[in-house]
């Protein structure tokens, strides 16, 4: 039997597993990592096309890291339940997380544990990010791939 500890709603959820470089402790943490490549010019949108503004992205990443200490294996095994997206196009190399684990929705608890551990290097700082489907932040990390440059796994929760 499956037991999940976190966020439960009707509806769907989506889940970000990320391994940071360091230890995020400002916003300025976030900018550095995550938007050093963009240019100001770049126009981030959610799937309605409305721009989401790059400081309210940065301020929901930072108020969920807020509320965890990093490398929380538990956490991060609670919301390895769904269907984990794995975008083949983007240059990740995912065969290092052992792929032949993902085809069923549920995994085991060793599973999970399996796949925490391939992402908890010794020098990574591992959070977790939950959202509603419907919000334009999530959806704005989606669409533009925006955590591509980091080990991470984006997981749909039904």
């Amino acid at each position: 039997m499956k037991i999940r500890f976190g966020f439960v709603s009707n509806s769907s959820s989506m889940s970000f597993i990320v391994a940071f470089p360091i230890e995020i402790e400002t916003r300025e943490d976030i900018k550095n990592i995550i938007f050093k490549k963009i240019s100001e010019r770049y126009s981030i949108t959610d799937d309605g096309d409305n721009e989401v503004h790059i400081d309210e992205i940065v301020d929901d990443l930072l108020r969920q890291i807020q509320d965890q200490t990093p490398n929380n294996e538990e956490k991060a095994i609670d919301r390895l339940n769904g269907y984990i997206i794995l975008p083949k196009d983007a240059g990740v190399d995912w065969k290092k997380y052992n792929l032949e684990i993902f085809r069923e929705q549920a995994l085991t608890l060793q599973e999970a544990q399996e796949v925490f551990n391939k992402i908890n290097k010794e020098d990574n700082y591992i959070y977790t990010f939950i959202f509603d489907n419907s919000d334009s932040v999530y959806q704005a990390l989606a669409k533009h791939l925006l955590f591509i440059e980091l080990d991470h796994l984006h997981i749909v929760n039904y």
